[in-house]
């Protein structure tokens, strides 16, 4: 390689690099600035602070209304509630690196109504983030997303009308990989891994959270979780 080549290659990765800047500033512009909410480890603060955070969601996602919350200890990582602890002990997806400390539920009161459930660490960090609403009719699909491999299409009995719907899968693939903002790079995913469920007349929105993920542009990504949920519903 001569020293014009050489001097070519730099000038290109700079370039990238400068774009990959430009990107994830068009990204972050005009989205929320949530690190004032992120939980710290004292259980009675990180409540309020899940609650003002779920609300300034709602707000983006404009949904009205006030959100109703509540934490609780989390001995075996699963949450204490008697309706969603069966579901959680037969999930495929797990996080065996952080062991869960605290379940958060929150009620959100939009169209279709959401019950979320944040898990964190004894020290605030999040883990794990699920959404649930009762859809209209009944399906039987899964669509999963893994951390730095392409989208997976939808799986099971009710796939093939699911996955002809672009528009369906374009909200559901941005609502499995909601972008965290790390200056300099193009990578935007957030989630080490994540999955659709369409089981029993419900959606379940199930994400792992990277460790690197939180404490930088982190959301929960209410608007897109909504979206995705809407257009199955609407489907």
């Amino acid at each position: 390689m001569t020293a014009d080549d050489l001097g070519g290659l730099v000038v290109v990765v700079l370039a990238a690099g400068i774009v990959g800047v430009l990107i994830n500033s068009k990204r972050r512009k005009g989205r929320l600035d949530a690190r004032k909410f992120y939980p710290t480890g004292d259980p009675a603060g990180d409540l309020e602070r899940l609650r003002q955070w779920w609300t300034a969601e709602m707000a983006e996602a404009g949904v009205a209304g006030a959100v109703t919350i509540e934490g609780q200890a989390c001995a075996d990582g699963t949450p204490p509630w008697p309706g969603l602890k069966a579901y959680f002990q037969a999930m495929v997806l797990r996080t065996s690196q952080v062991v869960t400390a605290r379940v958060y539920r929150a009620m959100i009161p939009s169209t279709p109504p959401l019950e979320t459930v944040v898990f964190a660490a004894a020290d605030g960090r999040i883990t794990r983030v699920v959404f649930t609403a009762r859809l209209r009719r009944s399906l039987d699909a899964v669509y999963t997303r893994m951390g730095g491999r392409p989208p997976e299409p939808f799986a099971g009995p009710d796939a093939a009308a699911l996955n002809a719907n672009p528009a369906l899968l374009k909200a559901v693939h941005a609502s499995l990989s909601f972008i965290y903002i790390v200056p300099g790079r193009n990578s935007n995913l957030s989630r080490e891994s994540a999955r659709l469920t369409l089981a029993g007349g419900q959606a379940i929105i199930d994400s792992l959270i990277h460790d690197q993920a939180f404490g930088r542009d982190f959301l929960f990504g209410l608007r897109e979780a909504l979206a995705a949920i809407q257009a199955i519903d609407q489907s």
